[in-house]
């Protein structure tokens, strides 16, 4: 080998040992987001990711209502034959307001073809979006499993998804588990849709005891200790790694940028893709400060039957009658109308101790 041979050797060895350690530290550098309006007033989002063996093609349903969306997920060789079928018809067809694209298709080919298929075609209006909105402050008791401890819920309505303080929120939740040991300890955090979820379990003669200690350590959070550098970098690291898993399955990866966008348009793919990369200690204690506070949530305790107490009061009296039926009777002194559940729902187990009784 000559000398020359040997340096170029040597440069492409520190080549690929660059692009190894790029790979693995920025697991979201391989993606690029690419927005446009095609020629006949059709909005397209690709999310590009050169070393996908897939692509997902997906576009809201022609129907009116909340039908599902239509998606066509191919390798390279088969994907312009099946957006010609999927898309193909009479000039009179009606085109989607937005084509989603993820994976390795290229942007081009995509961007020609797309053209040529919905050419003189009207353009349908964006479908609504509906969202329920919680009722936030509520405490609902609900009766549960006979000898089980009390199980508390609390679902707080996180920012939208276009908001750029959602990566930030979404972080922070996934920290308050350790954050909130001091205040109620055995918290589990998730997140569902867009709602944040705080799930514990706890004695039921001091449920109502948890909910406060758990109310108020998220009330004041932003200035807990516990939230350090080098946990919310952890915390980030491990939503960009389950945001950008979520982009490896098909067709889910396509249905769920097609649902961003239909929330929040391009804002909210943008925060879902990138949102992360500027999350920061700073930037999640604004968001403890400036969100939660607001939003006290929705809080449900479930409770064994025999200790089901609204407002610490004496529990159902239980009586047998004649005819073999079972009776609760809630008694409240101070209460002005009475209410008599004439069906009441009782289910005995095996041992003749009652597991459930629905009260009205």
């Amino acid at each position: 080998m000559t000398p020359a041979m040997k340096v170029q050797s040597a440069y492409l060895q520190c080549f690929l040992s660059f692009a190894i350690v790029l790979c693995v530290t920025s697991p979201i550098a391989a993606q690029a987001l690419y927005v446009d309006r095609l020629e006949s007033g059709v909005e397209l989002l690709v999310v590009a990711q050169p070393l996908a063996d897939a692509t997902t093609v997906v576009w809201p349903s022609p129907g009116e209502g909340d039908g599902a969306p239509i998606a066509v997920t191919s390798g390279g060789l088969t994907l312009v034959a099946n957006l010609e079928a999927a898309l193909g018809g009479e000039e009179t067809v009606v085109s989607p307001p937005v084509i989603v694209a993820v994976g390795g298709a290229s942007i081009s080919d995509l961007r020609t073809l797309l053209d040529r298929i919905l050419a003189n075609r009207p353009v349908a209006s964006t479908p609504p979006h509906s969202e329920e909105l919680l009722v936030e402050g509520r405490l609902e008791r609900r009766l549960g499993v006979a000898g089980s401890d009390a199980e508390i819920l609390l679902e707080v309505d996180l920012p939208a998804p276009r908001e750029p303080t959602r990566s930030a929120t979404e972080v922070l939740w996934d920290l308050l588990p350790d954050i909130l040991v001091d205040d109620l300890a055995g918290v589990r955090s998730r997140i569902d849709g867009n709602r944040g979820l705080l799930e514990a379990r706890a004695d039921f003669a001091s449920a109502d005891i948890s909910v406060s200690q758990l109310r108020l350590g998220l009330a004041r959070i932003a200035e807990n200790p516990a939230i350090k550098e080098g946990l919310v970098e952890a915390a980030a690291r491990r939503l960009r790694v389950r945001r950008q898993a979520s982009l490896e399955e098909h067709p889910q990866s396509a249905e769920l940028i097609l649902d961003l966008w239909l929330q929040g348009g391009v804002d909210a793919v943008r925060e879902f893709l990138f949102g992360v990369d500027g999350v920061t200690t700073q930037t999640g204690r604004s968001a403890a400060s400036n969100w939660l506070p607001q939003h006290p949530g929705n809080v449900v305790v479930t409770l064994p039957p025999r200790s089901f107490n609204p407002r610490f009061a004496s529990p159902p009296a239980m009586l047998q009658l004649e005819s073999g039926l079972t009776a609760a009777v809630l008694e409240r002194s101070g209460a002005p109308l009475a209410t008599l559940c004439m069906r009441p729902v009782v289910v005995p187990d095996l041992d003749d101790e009652l597991a459930a009784t629905v009260l009205a």
